[in-house]
């Protein structure tokens, strides 16, 4: 991936998560980035978690109205590089779909 990083953007998503009947699993999202493509991870922002409701059917996650949880390292211009994307649940037992498809989107600043 090659890009010019844009300092006036930031790191956004929505995903789009189903959780089921199963109430409060906190779903929990991390975006690492590595610039040069060697395998060292630049910049890592993690985002706050978001807890889900027990109505099965999917719900967004947008990490701008979860917030971010803590950031690394800087941004620059990406040359052969990679992104990393991580959700995990950070509270709860059970398990929840995350959907890959048009409806779950990950924004970059470059």
């Amino acid at each position: 991936m090659v890009g010019t990083h844009d300092p006036a953007r930031a790191t956004d998503f929505t995903f789009r998560t189903d959780a089921g009947t199963r109430v409060g699993l906190g779903r929990q999202a991390r975006v690492s980035y590595d610039l040069t493509g060697d395998g060292t991870f630049e910049r890592v922002e993690t985002f706050r978690y978001f807890a889900t409701d027990p109505v099965p059917g999917c719900e967004e996650y947008r990490g701008s109205r979860a917030g971010s949880h803590s950031a690394s390292g800087r941004l620059g211009d990406m040359s052969g590089g990679t992104i990393r994307v991580e959700v995990w649940n950070a509270l709860g037992d059970g398990t929840a779909a995350l959907e890959v498809d048009s409806a779950s989107v990950l924004k970059v600043p470059f």
